[in-house]
């Protein structure tokens, strides 16, 4: 399905206001620097030095130019902050905006595929939606740049093979201590490959401390 201006307008707004609630929520836990500046229908965010959540996002869809003046105090606030500014524009805006952003001294870097499915005949409790966005567009729970089906806390990883099943006679023990698949080591004892195992194992078993989420943990209920 290709999308029309009117659905890209609630995609960009439901995707901003995933991201501002997200950087608010885990700001006020961590104590860091934040703000979420409007620009036009659109917002321009800081979440900290060198976030990928640091960038104007949903603007240009409201059929008109962009506001300059808008956008200029946030690419003030960026500076003041040490960041470039970063904007991701939907490439149905109006020809008038990306006009703007180059005379401004954008330059064009990427493309980013969104992908939209509906999900208001999913069942969710009434809290678990962002209350700015399309009400269509209900998550569960999400962290930076995922978004999820369920709580943080009750994320799991597909468990590890055991080294045994993996590498269950001499050759194959010497080949992966050689060169194991889960870290640089190279030519490592066996006692060190089922270090290594061992280490990979326990990863697996917490998520959030592994990928540096555990700061997440609980986050929506201290937005409420």
């Amino acid at each position: 399905m290709f999308a029309d201006v009117s659905l890209a307008r609630r995609i960009e707004r439901a995707e901003a206001g995933m991201s501002a609630a997200m950087v608010g929520a885990v700001s006020r836990r961590t104590g860091r620097a934040w703000f979420v500046e409007p620009v036009g229908e659109g917002c321009a965010i800081y979440a900290g030095p060198g976030s990928p959540l640091n960038k104007i996002i949903g603007a240009g869809l409201d059929g008109g130019a962009i506001d300059e003046a808008a956008l200029g105090r946030a690419e003030q606030i960026f500076e003041s902050h040490g960041e470039a500014a970063r904007a991701e524009v939907c490439v149905l805006a109006n020809p008038i905006v990306f006009a703007v952003f180059n005379r401004r001294g954008y330059r064009f870097e990427s493309v980013e595929r969104v992908l939209w499915s509906p999900q208001a005949d999913l069942a969710f409790e009434a809290g678990d939606y962002y209350q700015r966005g399309h009400p269509g567009l209900r998550f569960g729970d999400c962290t930076d740049g995922y978004i999820w089906s369920a709580p943080l806390e009750a994320i799991r990883l597909v468990s590890l093979i055991s080294l045994e099943t993996y590498a269950p006679d001499a050759a194959s023990r010497a080949r992966v201590a050689h060169r194991n698949p889960l870290t640089d080591d190279v030519d490592v004892s066996d006692a060190r490959l089922r270090e290594i195992w061992a280490a990979e194992a326990a990863k697996r078993g917490n998520v959030l401390a592994s990928r540096g989420w555990a700061h997440l943990a609980g986050w929506k209920a201290a937005c409420r």
